[in-house]
């Protein structure tokens, strides 16, 4: 098979030859149902001018007792409208066809910020188009009449499909709910401040002013041992050996804090187990502080 690449738009000049016949794969439909049925419905793009390759492989999928929503575009204009129109699972490309070249395939699939992934069908193995082709933005490429492993490689990438947009889903709940946290936190009347790895990595406005400070800034990433005076750090450091194993059930602890005036003042720690931008860490809240002998926090 010959084949032109041009390193600009990547488009391919693929020959042709005869398509393989389904019945070369008797038993397909009971080695490949499973895969589809973990799905309820898959919708399928068929890219080609002509109606036999796009027809072929909805009977394939007909055959192996899988639920497919399909449409062959039949120019494209026909692709581009439906990329627009409709989310799509697959877009089906064809070796065999003068009018879909891969490039434009992905062409329209980035103009139509489509998350469909894209299988291609080549008339016979090329590993020059393989590579070309995969370099377009393509998951996976094959010959047209490897019906099983197409079968398979459409059961991989729809999974990959539906666990990104899973994914992309549990990523904006999580990020709601962190900016919810962040309100909390900034809203409370508990100085909390947040340590990992025996710094601070965050803390809300309460516990900032109560030890003095102007701003996040003068505690961003201050160890946790430079704020507890130097009267009570041994017992501290026993706390966050602690810590450091895992443990989670410590006890409130009361110790003296080192101010931003340089002034020691007594204190009941809370520790926890937190999570902060999605690391484990631990949350500490400050209690009962005193400075000489006012109560600052209840």
């Amino acid at each position: 098979m010959n084949t032109a690449f041009n390193s600009n738009d990547m488009d391919l000049n693929l020959d042709s030859s005869p398509m393989g016949d389904l019945d070369d794969n008797p038993d397909i439909s009971a080695t490949q149902s499973q895969s589809g049925a973990a799905f309820e419905r898959i919708s399928v793009l068929l890219a080609h001018e002509e109606p036999g390759s796009a027809e072929r492989t909805k009977a394939l999928f007909k055959q192996a007792n899988w639920s497919t929503h399909c449409h062959r575009a039949s120019s494209i204009e026909d692709l581009g409208e439906s990329l627009q129109e409709q989310n799509w699972d697959l877009v089906i490309g064809y070796g065999d066809s003068e009018e879909f070249l891969p490039a434009v395939i992905n062409k329209l699939l980035a103009g139509a910020n489509s998350h469909a992934r894209a299988i291609f069908l080549d008339t016979e193995y090329s590993s020059t188009n393989a590579l070309q082709i995969m370099q377009c933005g393509f998951q996976d490429y094959l010959t047209i009449d490897e019906n099983e492993r197409f079968l398979f490689a459409v059961s991989r990438e729809v999974e990959a499909l539906h666990n990104a947009h899973h994914a992309r889903s549990s990523a904006t709940v999580l990020a709601e709910a962190e900016a919810k946290s962040q309100l909390l936190l900034n809203t409370t009347a508990d100085a909390i401040a947040y340590v990992g790895d025996g710094m601070l990595i965050d803390a809300n406005t309460v516990f900032i002013e109560t030890l003095g400070f102007a701003s996040a800034d003068d505690i961003e990433l201050m160890p946790l041992m430079d704020l507890i005076a130097e009267q009570s750090q041994a017992e501290m450091r026993k706390v966050i050996k602690l810590l450091s194993k895992g443990e989670s059930d410590i006890p409130s602890t009361d110790t003296f804090l080192s101010n931003a005036r340089g002034e020691s003042v007594q204190v009941s720690i809370d520790f926890s187990a937190a999570s902060h931008d999605g690391e484990a860490c631990t949350q500490i809240i400050l209690r009962g502080l005193q400075d000489n002998g006012n109560s600052a926090l209840s």
